[in-house]
C-alpha cells in the first residue's frame, strides 16, 4: 500500500499539534533521566558542563514546543477547520499551557545544577 503525498502531508499536519504537546513533557523526562546517569559523575567537576548542556537543550526543545504551540493557535483562531473547529483551538491551547509548564519544570531542575557543586 502506497499512500499519496496528499496523504502523507495531512497525516503529518495532524501530527503537528501531537508533537508540541509532547516536546516539553519529553525534553524535562530527558533532562530528569539523564541528569540522574550524569550526577555520579559531576563529583569530579568533568560532566558539570554536559548538565548544564542538557538543561539547555530542554529548555530550548520545550520552549521551541510552545512557540509552535502559540502559532498553531493563532492559526486555529484565524482560520477554523471544517471539521472540528475547536479540536485544532483546544490542542494548541493545552500545547501551550504544557510546554509552559515543562519550562518551569526544567529550570526548577536547573536551579540546583548551577547552585551546587557536583558533591553536596
Amino acid at each position: 500500500m502506497s499512500e499519496t503525498p496528499g496523504a502523507a502531508a495531512s497525516g503529518r499536519k495532524r501530527l503537528r499539534p501531537c508533537m508540541a504537546l509532547l516536546a516539553g513533557p519529553l525534553a524535562w523526562l530527558v533532562d530528569l533521566e539523564a541528569s540522574y546517569a550524569l550526577a555520579h559523575r559531576a563529583c569530579g567537576g568533568r560532566v558539570r558542563l554536559a548538565l548544564h548542556a542538557l538543561s539547555a537543550g530542554g529548555l530550548a526543545v520545550a520552549a521551541g514546543a510552545g512557540v509552535r504551540a502559540g502559532v498553531a493557535w493563532r492559526r486555529a483562531r484565524r482560520f477554523p477547520a471544517a471539521g472540528a473547529p475547536g479540536r485544532a483551538r483546544f490542542m494548541a491551547a493545552v500545547g501551550l499551557g504544557v510546554s509552559g509548564l515543562a519550562v518551569l519544570l526544567l529550570l526548577a531542575a536547573a536551579v540546583p545544577k548551577l547552585l551546587l557543586a557536583g558533591c553536596e
